[in-house]
């Protein structure tokens, strides 16, 4: 806890978000047992603008300012000129840049692997993940319906546009990503599909459409540090190949911001090392 309140402290004078789809896989460190408790609970600890959450399901939205709560079943959104940051664990960091929205499916429930699983659902906008070295004890899942990618430590922005193509940009590690069904989804549409037991009319017979051309073959490609991918709408890959720092898109404000927001983020951390260092040493 007295990492979330020195970072609050050094963060809040500085200034973030574009993402929609695709799925991540996030391999994170195991926590101990009053850590995972507390884990529970994602916390947004920038708000610039007008973010809001509300209940997965419901109508009503309340504000979200920093030190504002997540927990799973929740969903997030910023507004126009709205970027915002939540901290989901102490090594997993996202931001939303505006109009983005983002479902909080779960926060850190246990697998039958004996993971501690979170999964977010990304429905629109622009995301920015900072991800730290992590190990295989729990995974952090980041989804859409064009693709799905598994992160290990790595940091990546990812953005949607309106017709649904999708660009990821990894700036840090590397990220594997594939057009393959995500199984957990796939089981909880068909559980929809068998909740609804009541009666129902039957339609009658109609014509059949003549089958259609399916999108390519599965297939998985990594992405590497400072490369970008280039999703179609219909899972085909319309680029995958290396981008610069003096690309146009990389002078945006938003990137601008996220880079001066990880620096940050690196400094605090360094300190906090010197800090635990000398106490090591005094001991």
């Amino acid at each position: 806890m007295k990492t979330r309140k020195v970072l609050s402290r050094a963060i809040i004078p500085l200034v973030a978000i574009s993402l929609l789809g695709v799925f991540l896989v996030v391999k994170n460190v195991a926590l101990s047992q009053t850590s995972e408790r507390e884990s529970k609970k994602g916390l947004f600890t920038f708000v610039e603008g007008e973010a809001k959450k509300q209940k997965i399901g419901d109508l009503d939205w309340e504000k979200a300012q920093i030190n504002t709560e997540v927990v799973g079943g929740e969903r997030v959104r910023t507004m126009l000129r709205t970027r915002a940051e939540i901290e989901l664990a102490k090594l997993e960091l996202i931001r939303l840049a505006p109009k983005t929205t983002v479902d909080i499916v779960k926060l850190y429930e246990e697998t039958q692997e004996k993971k501690a699983e979170t999964e977010l659902k990304l429905e629109e906008g622009d995301l920015w993940a900072n991800i730290g070295s992590l190990e295989e004890t729990s995974e952090l899942l980041v989804g859409t319906t064009i693709a799905n990618a598994s992160v290990r430590g790595t940091v990546f922005r990812m953005n949607v546009q309106e017709d649904q193509t999708t660009e990821l940009r990894v700036y840090r590690g590397r990220v594997d990503v594939s057009n393959i069904p995500d199984t957990a989804e796939v089981e909880r549409e068909e559980e929809k599909k068998t909740k609804s037991l009541a009666p129902r009319q039957i339609e009658g017979p109609k014509e059949v459409a003549p089958p259609k051309e399916v999108s390519l073959a599965q297939w998985t490609v990594i992405v590497r540090e400072m490369q970008k991918l280039v999703i179609t709408p219909d899972k085909r890959i319309k680029y995958h190949g290396e981008f610069k720092s003096t690309d146009q898109d990389e002078q945006t404000h938003w990137v601008k911001w996220n880079q001066e927001r990880d620096e940050l983020l690196r400094n605090v951390k360094d300190t906090e090392k010197q800090g635990m260092r000398k106490e090591e040493i005094e001991e």
